[in-house]
Protein backbone atom coordinates (compact mmCIF):
# COMPACT_ATOMS: atom_id res chain seq x y z
CA UNK A 1 0.00 0.00 0.00
CA UNK A 2 0.97 3.15 -0.66
CA UNK A 3 2.54 4.82 2.63
CA UNK A 4 0.64 8.22 2.01
CA UNK A 5 -3.00 6.09 2.13
CA UNK A 6 -1.86 4.07 5.10
CA UNK A 7 -1.33 7.23 7.11
CA UNK A 8 -4.55 9.03 6.84
CA UNK A 9 -5.91 5.94 7.46
CA UNK A 10 -4.20 4.84 10.42
CA UNK A 11 -4.89 8.58 11.71
CA UNK A 12 -9.04 8.08 11.23
CA UNK A 13 -8.79 4.35 13.31
CA UNK A 14 -7.19 6.28 15.50
CA UNK A 15 -9.74 9.38 15.89
CA UNK A 16 -12.57 6.26 15.49
CA UNK A 17 -11.35 4.42 18.61
CA UNK A 18 -13.89 4.36 21.59
CA UNK A 19 -16.79 5.52 19.04
CA UNK A 20 -20.01 3.91 18.10
CA UNK A 21 -20.27 3.32 14.39
CA UNK A 22 -23.91 4.80 13.14
CA UNK A 23 -26.38 2.89 11.19
CA UNK A 24 -27.59 5.56 9.11
CA UNK A 25 -29.94 3.19 7.18
CA UNK A 26 -31.35 3.15 10.57
CA UNK A 27 -31.72 6.56 11.72
CA UNK A 28 -33.43 7.18 8.29
CA UNK A 29 -35.97 4.88 8.98
CA UNK A 30 -36.58 6.57 12.04
CA UNK A 31 -36.95 9.57 10.64
CA UNK A 32 -38.90 9.09 8.14
CA UNK A 33 -41.40 7.13 10.36
CA UNK A 34 -41.37 10.59 12.68
CA UNK A 35 -42.01 12.14 9.20
CA UNK A 36 -45.25 9.98 9.21
CA UNK A 37 -46.58 10.60 12.52
CA UNK A 38 -45.58 14.21 12.37
CA UNK A 39 -48.02 14.27 8.84
CA UNK A 40 -51.00 12.05 10.61
CA UNK A 41 -50.95 14.40 13.30
CA UNK A 42 -50.77 17.22 11.29
CA UNK A 43 -53.82 16.11 9.50
CA UNK A 44 -55.65 15.22 12.42
CA UNK A 45 -54.87 18.64 13.90
CA UNK A 46 -56.69 20.26 10.45
CA UNK A 47 -59.75 17.97 10.72
CA UNK A 48 -60.06 19.24 14.08
CA UNK A 49 -59.56 22.38 13.39
CA UNK A 50 -62.29 22.42 10.44
CA UNK A 51 -64.61 20.53 13.00
CA UNK A 52 -64.26 23.39 15.18
CA UNK A 53 -64.38 26.01 12.66
CA UNK A 54 -67.53 24.09 11.29
CA UNK A 55 -69.23 23.60 14.77
CA UNK A 56 -68.92 27.67 15.62
CA UNK A 57 -70.47 28.11 12.74
CA UNK A 58 -73.46 26.56 13.04
CA UNK A 59 -73.73 27.64 16.92
CA UNK A 60 -74.33 30.94 15.61
CA UNK A 61 -76.73 30.14 13.07
CA UNK A 62 -78.64 28.13 16.24
CA UNK A 63 -77.81 31.01 18.54
CA UNK A 64 -78.99 34.11 15.86
CA UNK A 65 -82.33 31.77 15.03
CA UNK A 66 -82.63 31.21 19.19
CA UNK A 67 -85.28 34.22 19.12
CA UNK A 68 -87.37 32.33 16.57
CA UNK A 69 -87.52 29.25 18.18
CA UNK A 70 -88.64 30.39 21.92
CA UNK A 71 -91.57 32.29 19.77
CA UNK A 72 -92.31 28.87 18.08
CA UNK A 73 -91.84 27.24 21.31
CA UNK A 74 -94.53 29.82 22.83
CA UNK A 75 -96.74 29.26 20.16
CA UNK A 76 -96.77 25.25 20.21
CA UNK A 77 -97.51 25.54 24.22
CA UNK A 78 -100.64 27.47 23.00
CA UNK A 79 -101.60 24.76 20.73
CA UNK A 80 -101.15 22.09 22.87
CA UNK A 81 -103.03 23.77 25.74
CA UNK A 82 -105.98 24.58 22.94
CA UNK A 83 -105.60 20.92 21.73
CA UNK A 84 -105.64 19.27 25.22
CA UNK A 85 -108.90 21.79 25.93
CA UNK A 86 -110.67 20.59 22.67
CA UNK A 87 -109.70 16.77 23.21
CA UNK A 88 -111.57 17.72 27.05
CA UNK A 89 -107.87 16.89 28.56
CA UNK A 90 -106.59 19.83 30.66
CA UNK A 91 -104.47 17.61 33.32
CA UNK A 92 -106.95 18.60 36.05
CA UNK A 93 -109.49 17.02 34.75
CA UNK A 94 -111.42 16.11 31.31
CA UNK A 95 -113.69 19.16 30.17
CA UNK A 96 -114.83 19.21 26.81
CA UNK A 97 -114.85 22.55 24.60
CA UNK A 98 -118.55 22.68 24.56
CA UNK A 99 -118.59 22.86 29.12
CA UNK A 100 -115.59 25.88 28.85
CA UNK A 101 -117.47 27.80 26.31
CA UNK A 102 -120.77 27.44 28.26
CA UNK A 103 -118.51 28.39 31.84
CA UNK A 104 -116.87 31.45 30.40
CA UNK A 105 -120.31 32.67 29.15
CA UNK A 106 -121.38 32.22 32.60
CA UNK A 107 -118.81 33.75 34.17
CA UNK A 108 -119.09 36.73 31.78
CA UNK A 109 -122.88 36.25 32.49
CA UNK A 110 -122.37 36.47 36.33
CA UNK A 111 -119.36 39.62 36.17
CA UNK A 112 -122.31 41.59 34.23
CA UNK A 113 -124.74 40.48 37.20
CA UNK A 114 -122.27 41.31 40.02
CA UNK A 115 -121.51 44.99 38.45
CA UNK A 116 -124.94 45.83 39.10
CA UNK A 117 -125.64 43.49 42.33
CA UNK A 118 -122.94 44.76 44.29
CA UNK A 119 -123.63 48.54 44.04
CA UNK A 120 -127.30 47.71 44.85
CA UNK A 121 -126.71 45.89 47.49
CA UNK A 122 -123.87 47.97 49.39
CA UNK A 123 -121.41 44.99 48.39
CA UNK A 124 -123.21 42.81 50.63
CA UNK A 125 -124.11 40.24 48.43
CA UNK A 126 -121.81 39.15 45.35
CA UNK A 127 -122.73 36.00 42.93
CA UNK A 128 -119.75 33.31 41.92
CA UNK A 129 -120.34 30.25 40.17
CA UNK A 130 -118.94 27.02 41.85
CA UNK A 131 -116.03 24.74 40.93
CA UNK A 132 -116.43 21.31 42.37
CA UNK A 133 -113.72 18.73 42.94
CA UNK A 134 -114.53 15.35 43.09
CA UNK A 135 -110.87 12.75 43.53
CA UNK A 136 -109.06 13.82 40.49
CA UNK A 137 -111.80 14.62 38.06
CA UNK A 138 -112.69 18.08 38.09
CA UNK A 139 -116.86 18.40 37.10
CA UNK A 140 -117.13 22.09 35.69
CA UNK A 141 -120.80 22.48 36.82
CA UNK A 142 -122.88 26.08 36.39
CA UNK A 143 -123.84 26.04 39.89
CA UNK A 144 -124.63 29.95 40.65
CA UNK A 145 -123.63 30.70 44.37
CA UNK A 146 -124.26 33.71 46.31
CA UNK A 147 -121.97 34.85 49.22
CA UNK A 148 -123.70 37.42 51.88
CA UNK A 149 -121.60 39.41 54.32
CA UNK A 150 -123.69 40.43 56.75
CA UNK A 151 -122.24 42.46 59.92
CA UNK A 152 -118.80 40.47 58.95
CA UNK A 153 -120.25 37.05 58.79
CA UNK A 154 -120.03 35.39 55.45
CA UNK A 155 -122.79 32.95 54.44
CA UNK A 156 -123.69 31.20 50.84
CA UNK A 157 -126.87 30.52 49.39
CA UNK A 158 -127.10 28.08 45.93
CA UNK A 159 -129.24 29.89 43.86
CA UNK A 160 -129.39 27.29 41.02
CA UNK A 161 -127.69 24.23 39.53
CA UNK A 162 -127.47 22.95 35.89
CA UNK A 163 -125.97 20.11 35.96
CA UNK A 164 -125.53 18.31 32.38
CA UNK A 165 -126.00 21.22 29.60
CA UNK A 166 -127.26 19.38 26.66
CA UNK A 167 -127.86 21.24 22.71
CA UNK A 168 -131.10 20.59 21.37
CA UNK A 169 -131.22 17.96 18.44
Amino acid sequence: MNPKMVRPIVQAMADAKGKKVIDIEGLKAVCNEQNTNVDLIRKNCNNNENRISTNEEKQKSILSRREELEKARKENAICQRLYNLVRGTTGNGKITLEQYIQAAGFDGIIAAANRRLLPMSDGQYELYRQEDSLGKKAIISLTLKCWIIIQGIEDQWEIFRVEKVSRPH
